[in-house]
């Protein structure tokens, strides 16, 4: 699992550092971001500097972005099988954000 999210960071920071817009947009943002899964490991990382740290192991007890989901609709959400609107609302995917950061997330991805 942990290989997958550092992808979608990779993936997350050659967007960056091609995109001069976003660059802008990301100017001077700091957050969080921890993702628990009910299985019972953790992943945290951070966005700084324009860009999204590595993924590290572990939980982070204050994040400004947490996402909670089991094992398997996290590896349907990275692959795209499932979506997530649907795991929202059928309650497998749990976020606790401001408004703002979830409106960021979206975007960025």
């Amino acid at each position: 699992m942990q290989e997958e999210l550092q992808a979608l960071v990779d993936r997350f920071n050659s967007k960056v550092k091609a995109d001069p817009g976003l660059q802008e947009e990301l100017t001077g943002m700091q957050r969080s971001v921890a993702i628990e899964l009910d299985e019972g490991t953790a992943f945290h990382f951070y966005l700084k500097d324009q860009r999204l740290t590595n993924v590290e192991v572990g939980r982070l007890e204050k994040a400004d972005v947490r996402l909670m989901s089991s094992e398997k609709i996290l590896r349907g959400l990275l692959s795209g099988e499932v979506k997530p609107m649907k795991a929202w609302a059928l309650k497998q995917l749990r976020v606790k954000a401001s408004l703002e950061d979830l409106a960021r997330l979206r975007k960025f991805f």
